[in-house]
């Protein structure tokens, strides 16, 4: 009986020229995505270097930076809290109480969601940041996602869909959120994709809000007008 040769079982050049092994494509695809991963980042950091352009009194535009500090307290959430609270025990309305009451479910949602995400990914601040920040917590020597460009576009979503603002609020509060967004990389707080992902994680908490989570005016009522009575407000 005869045997095929170690010759007969190649593949003709032509063949094999053309051709890879599974292995090799899929090594290939893992290091594909792996250099556009880093040339994102790299561009990501490059960005970020380039745009911090008060991170310290010594930049070239580090006289804006108190300024933008305070840019930074107004879009804090502490504040945006105490201030919802007020607002709701203050006001006697029950329209205003269901936009307020549910502003005050989604600043707490925002916070939860943030605070998760920082903890999970745990990226770090850029190294030119400088840890004066207003209020922090452990979390917040991370930088994924940016909590202010998070709560600046969920709270704009919020205002124009559910409060009537006139042209010049309308124009004042855009202003206000972009400023408050770019402000965190101008600072050295955040990486531009920080701000990026944090508007789109906004945007969406949002949306989950009002079709997931939102409670209606007679749940609103019920809520806050025994607190009101119990305080004679």
């Amino acid at each position: 009986m005869r045997y095929p040769s170690k010759m007969q079982h190649r593949r003709p050049a032509s063949s094999r020229s053309g051709q890879r092994r599974p292995t090799d494509v899929g090594d290939n695809l893992v290091t594909n995505k792996e250099n556009w991963f880093d040339r994102l980042l790299d561009v990501d950091l490059d960005l970020t270097d380039r745009f911090a352009i008060c991170a310290s009194r010594d930049d070239e535009l580090g006289y804006l930076r108190p300024f933008f500090k305070v840019l930074e307290i107004s879009c804090h959430g502490i504040p945006w809290l105490i201030g919802t609270v007020i607002a709701i025990l203050l006001t006697h309305r029950p329209w205003l109480h269901e936009a307020l009451m549910n502003l005050f479910t989604a600043l707490l949602f925002d916070l939860l969601v943030v605070f998760i995400l920082k903890v999970t990914i745990r990226r770090r601040r850029p190294e030119h940041n400088i840890m004066d920040m207003f209020a922090t917590l452990a979390a917040d020597k991370f930088a994924f996602p940016s909590g202010h460009a998070t709560r600046a576009a969920m709270v704009t979503c919020y205002m124009f869909a559910l409060i009537p603002l006139s042209l010049g609020l309308s124009i004042l509060v855009i202003t206000w959120s972009s400023l408050v967004i770019i402000s965190r990389v101008m600072l050295g707080r955040h990486h531009v994709s920080d701000i990026v992902f944090g508007m789109l994680i906004g945007t969406l908490q949002y949306y989950i809000v009002i079709h997931y989570l939102w409670m209606g005016s007679e749940t609103c009522e019920s809520i806050i007008r025994p607190i009101q009575e119990e305080m004679h407000l």
